[in-house]
């Protein structure tokens, strides 16, 4: 089951069953983990109702006895696990688990969010699953929450803003997710302080630039960006930037290396007759980003970018083995790639 699916399971009141939540993106599933909980907490003793164990003290026993008691003056119970692990499951607690699942009475709601991580993604996608996964997939609602892109993620910005009364256009909410990313808490909070300083007047790109804070990706790219315009005094200062606020290296070497590789991808592909769109696409990325991309790569071309991308692998190598100051080996690699005047290619 998607997001989409589950707005619709709940818009309907069909509360009752188990459900499993996992995922990277923490600000849709703590929504509507808050949903399933409102059933229960907004009646009149949620105390009798509502259960919550942190896994390391799950109590399957305890879990069983309580599916099986009514609610008291409500029309539901509910038992919320969390931190829970999917990948750390014993094969006599999944199984106990499954058996609840599979019988799980048409009152009780019974909820696990898991920890977020490729094991545990690993571990709930796998082809062969465990009898718990197998059981939540056969009579419960498993839910991945993956980070919001596109339209869905510029639509659910603009209904923040019209909530908080800020005119805003398309151009500004791409420019907000270019400059602070797209982890819906941070855009949340940046929404809030944009709104606060604009109030009821429109918020432009220029207010982006001066009130949200840029995250280190975006640093990153504004580096990247002044290497290839030869701006190396430019570079230098956002580089001390990073260093200053303790950015760690092997980020920002990695963050570097993907932003001149999906530079050169770009070029490739728009060479290959590829759509902004497909790219896009291909990338896990925007159709604006890409188009910045294009904009910016094809000012030095395929050749600078290849070797930008090599010196970044070098100089990736070279920090494995190095006992030394890591930024030294960052800076080295950065100027070594703004060294390269060639034009065009």
């Amino acid at each position: 089951m998607d997001i989409d699916g589950l707005k619709a399971k709940l818009k309907k009141n069909e509360y009752a069953g188990a459900y499993l939540f996992y995922g990277d993106e923490a600000y849709m599933k703590d929504h509507y983990v808050s949903q399933l909980r409102k059933v229960v907490l907004d009646g009149p003793v949620p105390e009798f109702n509502y259960s919550v164990y942190e896994a390391d003290k799950l109590d399957v026993e305890k879990i069983a006895e309580e599916a099986y008691m009514l609610p008291l003056m409500a029309d539901y119970k509910m038992i919320e696990i969390q931190a829970f692990s999917v990948a750390s499951l014993t094969a006599a607690v999944s199984s106990s688990l499954a058996d609840i699942i599979s019988e799980l009475p048409e009152y009780f709601i019974l909820l696990f969010t898991v920890r977020s991580g490729e094991d545990e993604e690993k571990a709930i996608e796998k082809r062969e699953p465990t009898p718990f996964v197998a059981a939540m997939k056969d009579y419960g609602n498993v839910v991945k929450f993956e980070s919001e892109s596109g339209n869905k993620l510029l639509a659910w910005m603009n209904r923040h803003f019209t909530a908080l009364g800020t005119p805003v256009d398309k151009n500004v909410l791409e420019n907000m997710v270019t400059i602070c990313g797209n982890d819906m808490y941070l855009l949340a909070g940046e929404i809030k302080k944009l709104c606060s300083y604009c109030g009821s007047r429109p918020a432009t790109v220029q207010d982006v630039e001066k009130v949200c804070c840029a995250n280190e990706s975006y640093k990153v790219y504004d580096l990247s960006r002044a290497v290839i315009d030869g701006d190396m005094t430019k570079a230098g200062k956002i580089f001390a930037s990073l260093r200053f606020s303790s950015a760690d290296p092997i980020m920002i070497l990695g963050a570097l290396a993907k932003t001149f590789s999906d530079m050169l991808l770009t070029l490739e592909g728009l060479n290959c007759g590829k759509s902004y769109s497909a790219i896009a696409s291909d990338l896990k990325s925007y159709d604006f980003i890409i188009k910045k991309y294009a904009s910016v790569g094809s000012r030095r071309g395929r050749n600078f970018l290849a070797n930008a991308v090599s010196v970044c692998a070098a100089a990736d190598k070279h920090l494995k083995n190095f006992r030394g100051d890591p930024y030294t080996v960052l800076e080295t690699a950065i100027y070594k790639i703004g060294a390269v005047n060639a034009g065009k290619n």
